[in-house]
């Protein structure tokens, strides 16, 4: 059976979702470290939410003079948009690795195991913030639009991979960047992608669309490119992240983060580019590599244990409460991996395969 031109049967899709696709394997190219930007990604959402080491209150308790301190001193430094933004980024790079040079796409397998591995723990989350109500559910599903994007960019895929094919990725990336500034345009006053509602998804697509561009420059530029001035690309990363939170929080013109975040994601992709093939002859950073494997569940869950924690009311030295907040993310949100992420992992695998095996006999 045909599906845009791609036939439905043929080599199992092998990109287990982001949080395993440092993983993927092709002609022995391996994509490492991707695990270690998911896991900084993830913590740096969860302190530009509430989760910020207390740094103002320490310093005003060492004797510094308040008045030297500015105000938001603690998230100052913490783009969280930017890191969501890096995250569509590597989400679609790790969609398309596997068919940059496949001509092939098991449609149904392909499917579930996406829908199954992200749509379980959506679920669960959902229905217990549901549950409880009040200040949790709304912080908590305060930024479960991205999921709700990416469940959309999974789904239209196949006819975006039949698009590359067709017309070329950099045609296609140009549309979806002409039609985000469309929106963008239309209403200039709002600042933050998500208020976008139900065109939130097409705002964001160019961002997503940014990481298969990468995938197509890896496996050109992979084995034989440098990584140069890897230092410099962070540092560039941040500082423009930081602009962002200037240009809407401080800037006499407010420009938000719709317009800075196209621009933030194309610069995203020679800094991750340069990132990768860094890791090709080094080993990642174990801490972040765990914080990687669950990076997903922090995301899910850490506003929904912020809220909850703000809702107890307690009291104490700043930084102790801080260690309970920071603490308590991690907690909840790897045990969470462990009860739902994991096993979903398996069983969008096994469902894949099983579907995959018996589509195989059939034939």
């Amino acid at each position: 059976m045909d599906f845009f031109g791609f036939r439905t049967s043929g080599t199992i899709d092998n990109c287990i979702e982001t949080s395993t696709c440092n993983r993927i394997m092709d002609a022995g190219t391996r994509l490492g470290g991707l695990d270690s930007v998911r896991g900084l990604a993830a913590v740096w959402v969860a302190i530009a939410h509430g989760a910020a080491f207390p740094l103002r209150d320490v310093l005003i308790g060492i004797g510094v003079d308040e008045r030297l301190l500015p105000r938001g001193l603690d998230g100052l430094l913490f783009n969280s948009t930017a890191a969501v933004t890096v995250f569509f980024v590597v989400s679609g790079l790790c969609i398309h690795w596997p068919y940059v040079e496949q001509r092939s796409l098991q449609l149904v397998p392909y499917l579930v195991r996406r829908l199954v591995r992200v749509g379980f723990p959506l679920a669960i989350v959902f229905a217990f913030l549901s549950a409880v109500g009040g200040t949790v559910e709304m912080a908590g599903k305060s930024v479960l639009w991205t999921i709700y994007c990416e469940l959309i960019y999974y789904v239209l895929y196949p006819a975006i991979l039949f698009a590359f094919r067709r017309f070329g990725i950099v045609p296609v990336l140009a549309v979806s960047i002409v039609v985000s500034l469309g929106l963008i345009f239309s209403d200039w006053s709002e600042l933050y992608p998500g208020r976008f509602g139900i065109f939130a998804w097409v705002v964001c697509l160019p961002y997503w669309l940014a990481g298969c561009f990468l995938a197509e420059r890896l496996r050109v530029g992979y084995r034989l490119g440098k990584s140069e001035f890897i230092w410099l690309w962070r540092m560039v990363v941040w500082a423009v992240s930081v602009l962002a939170l200037w240009l809407i929080f401080h800037s006499p013109v407010k420009v938000g983060y719709p317009f800075s975040m196209l621009l933030f994601a194309g610069l995203v992709i020679f800094w991750l580019q340069s990132e990768l093939i860094r890791y090709r002859s080094r080993n990642a950073v174990q801490g972040f590599e765990w914080l990687g494997r669950f990076g997903y569940s922090i995301y899910l869950l850490h506003l929904t244990v912020i809220a909850s924690m703000a809702e107890l009311d307690l009291s104490g030295p700043a930084v102790l409460l801080w260690l309970l907040r920071a603490g308590g993310v991690l907690i909840v949100s790897y045990a969470f991996f462990l009860v739902v992420e994991r096993p979903s992992h398996n069983l969008a695998r096994s469902l894949a395969a099983r579907i995959s095996a018996n589509r195989s006999a059939s034939a």
